[in-house]
């Protein structure tokens, strides 16, 4: 099984994403843990996501730390990444072992995380509950 942790980190790859970012308030912030719950993949490359979400639980779902002093941790399947990030807008950029990343927000409210990651194959959107 490919370790598939999200584009946020760099082993997956880069994006480079224009979307918008929709809150629920104005206090809504990425800081805090997020667990993987779905993904979707644009198995035939329209753009848009497949209707059958994939639901992921145990130590297939990524469990990422965003700390407000802009570092983080991803972990999965028993291993354990640490990150740099920075969010503006909608654009979340990330470092981590040498290589950087940016995916897209899609969605980010108090209790729900999107992101699409454009550079994977297919293109893949994470949706992640805390």
């Amino acid at each position: 099984m490919k370790l598939r942790s999200l584009g946020i980190v760099a082993f997956l790859g880069t994006a480079a994403l224009l979307s918008s970012c929709k809150k629920d308030s104005s206090s809504a912030s990425i800081v805090g843990t997020w667990t993987e719950t779905q993904y979707i993949d644009d198995d035939n490359s329209n753009g848009s996501p497949d209707d059958t979400p994939t639901t992921v639980s145990g130590a297939s779902a990524a469990t990422i730390t965003f700390n407000s002093n802009g570092s983080g941790t991803i972990n999965q399947g028993g291993s354990s990444i640490p990150f740099t990030w920075t969010l503006n807008g909608s654009t979340l950029h990330t470092v981590t072992i040498g290589s950087s990343a940016d995916v897209t927000v899609v969605e980010l409210t108090s209790s729900k995380l999107t992101i699409k990651d454009a550079t994977s194959t297919p293109i893949e959107w994470d949706y992640f509950t805390r």
